[in-house]
């Protein structure tokens, strides 16, 4: 794999695993989905990370200067994804100022959509959501649990 690979496949990963980032963007990729908020499910994602970083880092060394440039930026981002895969779960969607609901209300109803494609894709997110949001309320409330209450600290 070239660091030109590795850093498509790379982002490819982050749009289907990055909500922030897609509610943001309006972002049509993978848009029929929400991500899985189990812990199971985040951990996969923080090791992917961590493979992302590691496949860049073994490839830093004999890579153009330009390519390393683009290698030390995905293993600096994917360390940090693999921190924040778990976390963002606790303690960043449950706050009502940041958090999902504080995204949803601005963003859900701003995605480009141009094609039918897009429009049924975008009825599925729709239809999906409740499930979605029974994840997070298991997922909030085994962070509660655990003492992990995001609200606290805002």
């Amino acid at each position: 794999m070239t660091p030109h690979e590795l850093a498509d496949a790379y982002v490819d990963f982050t749009k289907q695993v990055d909500l922030h980032h897609a509610l943001w963007a309006g972002q049509l990729d993978y848009l029929e989905s929400w991500s899985d908020p189990s812990h199971h499910a985040t951990q996969a994602v923080a090791e992917r990370y961590v493979e992302f970083r590691d496949a860049a880092l073994a490839m830093t060394e004999e890579s153009s200067p330009r390519d390393r440039e683009i290698l030390r930026t995905i293993a600096a981002t994917a360390q940090l994804g693999s921190v924040w895969a778990d976390l963002e779960y606790d303690l960043s969607f449950p706050n009502p100022n940041v958090g999902l609901v504080g995204l949803l209300i601005p963003f859900l109803p701003r995605y480009p959509l141009v094609t039918q494609d897009d429009g049924e894709r975008y009825l599925a997110k729709l239809a999906a959501f409740p499930t979605f949001a029974e994840g997070m309320a298991r997922r909030a409330e085994n962070a509660a649990e655990r003492g992990i209450v995001p609200l606290r600290s805002h």
